[in-house]
């Protein structure tokens, strides 16, 4: 039997940095991580871990694994089981599983359940969802996919807590324990557990919900030159993200600044940057192009990029 335990939850709610902390406590053989775009920037984050720590690391990009990359997971699951029925391994008993942002859970276990193979051969040990603690209250209120990740949910975890009030915090706490009493439900900053302290439920007011919250979404992946100027970059993300803060709905990938190459994220308007390499770094000794990832809705790609090449000429940006 195959143990699977998933990770979900909405774009850019934190996965990558809790996963970063849970992996060794999950004590996974196969790490596997999907993402809607092309190019997998949680991929190149995850996987120099894993191999550290002796695991293997399947990245399934280009689409969601509950849909239409759902053959390749199945056939990296069948590739499990049929290694653990002729004996050839022992390992990929446990396997672990990141799903894009995009992903509908619910949707992952029917195809699990319903399969032949898999759902005789695999058990979904655990479904974790992860929230953004500081804009969880309002996705539950106004977006139904993110309310349905909840339902099915055997664990929530609040993520940021670091950044939200006290307050603010047991007041999201409270919104998903009055979802979902029986669930386990934690918090956590930067990865690290965070005290929750009393969690009284709440009755959620639930708002009118966000037309295509999971659907109408597209991806776009550049390559950004080793020379792209930081000042030019991040003027040009600031102003996009409060220009279409619903259109550009995540970005995620790494630039080289004065102080060291950065993993910069974009969440709507909500723009975060950390810094992987504190040395300065010498312009003629950079490593080479990095990869950028946008997930847009109602945005025209082709105009995305023309954007990006016209106002961060340094970037030389190209379709990946």
């Amino acid at each position: 039997m195959i143990d699977l335990t998933v990770v979900s939850g909405p774009l850019g709610a934190g996965k990558t940095t809790w996963l970063l902390q849970q992996a060794d406590l999950l004590e996974c053989d196969l790490l596997v991580t999907n993402d809607v775009a092309d190019v997998s920037i949680d991929d190149s984050i995850l996987a120099p871990e894993s191999a550290g720590a002796g695991r293997r690391t399947v990245c399934i990009a280009g689409g969601c694994v509950c849909c239409t990359a759902w053959p390749d997971l199945r056939n990296t699951l069948l590739q499990c089981v049929n290694e653990a029925h002729v004996g050839t391994s022992r390992r990929d008993r446990q396997v672990l599983l990141e799903v894009s942002g995009a992903a509908e859970p619910d949707q992952l276990l029917r195809r699990l359940t319903d399969d032949p193979v898999l759902g005789a051969n695999v058990r979904v040990a655990r479904l974790t969802v992860v929230l953004d603690g500081s804009d969880a209250v309002r996705g539950l209120r106004h977006e139904a996919a993110v309310r349905t990740q909840v339902s099915v949910a055997d664990e929530v975890v609040l993520t940021r807590a670091d950044v939200v009030s006290p307050t603010d915090l047991r007041h999201a706490a409270g919104v998903v324990r009055g979802l979902r009493p029986d669930l386990r439900l934690t918090a956590t900053a930067r990865g690290a557990d965070h005290p929750l302290g009393p969690v009284v439920p709440e009755v959620l007011l639930v708002g009118d919900d966000v037309d295509g919250a999971v659907g109408g979404l597209s991806t776009l992946a550049v390559r950004l030159s080793a020379r792209t100027r930081w000042a030019e970059y991040a003027l040009w993300l600031h102003a996009m993200t409060r220009r279409h803060p619903a259109g550009l709905v995540r970005s995620k990938g790494y630039v080289t600044t004065p102080a060291g190459r950065a993993l910069v994220q974009s969440v709507g308007a909500a723009i975060t940057v950390e810094l992987v390499a504190t040395a300065a770094v010498d312009p003629d000794s950079r490593s080479g192009p990095t990869d950028m990832t946008y997930v847009l809705r109602g945005l025209d790609r082709d105009q995305v990029r023309a954007s990006l090449s016209q106002w961060v000429p340094s970037a030389g940006a190209a379709d990946d």
